[in-house]
Parts: C-alpha cells; structure tokens; sequence
C-alpha cells in the first residue's frame, strides 16, 4: 500500500490497548469478526484518517448509540453453546430519517449473491455521500455511516471488476 500510495489504517496498537479493558472479540460467537466495541474503535480510527483529507465529514459519537448486551447463540453449529455479545443501536433520532433504496441492487451490475445497499438521509448530519467497498466486516453496519453522510453505497468487495464503474 505504501508502494502504491495508498493511505490505510492498521489498528494493531489500538486494539491491544483497548484490549485490555473491554472485550472487542467474541472467539465462541464470530471467529472471523470484532464484536461491535471492535467494530466502533476500529471505525472511529478510520474516520480520523478521513477526515484528514476531509475535516467536514461529522465525527463518529458513540453518543449517537445504544450499547446493549444479547445472548446469541454461537454460529455454524448446532451445538447449545451461548455467548454475550455487545450491541451498538442507532438512537432513534439519527435513525428516523434514513431510508433504505432497495432499487439499487436491481440497477446496478454486481456479482450474484454479494450486496449492494443504499441508504439515504435528507437529515444526516453533513451532506457527504460515501461509497464503501466492504466486506464481511462491515456487512450490515450501515448505521455507522447512514447518519452521517446523506447517501451511503455499500458495495461487496467481490464485485471487484466492476470497481470503476461504481465511482463512475
């Protein structure tokens, strides 16, 4: 990435850190992803890095959230193991006003069975609008971002080729 003068965030440092006073990986209940305490620190660094190169984009408030605590149960087997995961909800007052374009998903060409979402929000908190080319780890974490920015694109990293033709 340095090569190539791409700008990126590596939260090793961090997230040792903040490791040692809250559980940010559930290992029993997702194997493969940060919990939402991850999910939060891990994009409010990047949101310091965007706003870098673009100071008016809000930042990301944990105030804005809900924090709660589910029971879930541990996923890919059928084994009656539980685990107790945190939950970040969009309060309701950034919430109201976000609406979901489910359109398109049907307009654009993408590879079968990967995502393609859009949000809007005539009340967000910047008239921003942002594409994000994500993959599992943000896939349904649209809250994050639906309250900050007017238009939200989130897009499946798998639909690769067709890269170009979405900043387009």
């Amino acid at each position: 990435l340095d090569d190539a003068g791409v700008d990126y965030v590596i939260p090793l440092e961090e997230y040792a850190r903040i490791k040692e006073t809250q559980k940010i990986y559930n290992k029993r209940h997702d194997t493969a992803h940060w919990n939402a305490l991850g999910t939060m620190a891990g994009l409010k660094l990047l949101n310091e890095k965007v706003r870098t190169y673009h100071p008016g984009i809000p930042v990301l408030d944990e105030e804005a959230f809900d924090l709660t605590y589910e029971e879930v149960q541990i996923e890919f087997i059928s084994l009656p193991l539980k685990d107790t995961v945190p939950v970040y909800t969009l309060k309701p007052e950034y919430a109201e006003s976000i609406v979901q374009d489910h359109e398109l998903s049907f307009k654009l060409e993408h590879m079968e069975g990967t995502s393609i979402q859009h949000f809007i929000n005539e009340n967000a908190l910047s008239d921003a609008s942002i594409l994000i080319l994500q993959d599992s780890f943000l896939q349904d974490n649209w809250q994050y971002f639906a309250y900050r920015y007017r238009e939200v694109y989130m897009i499946s990293r798998q639909n690769y080729e067709r890269m170009q033709y979405y900043v387009e």
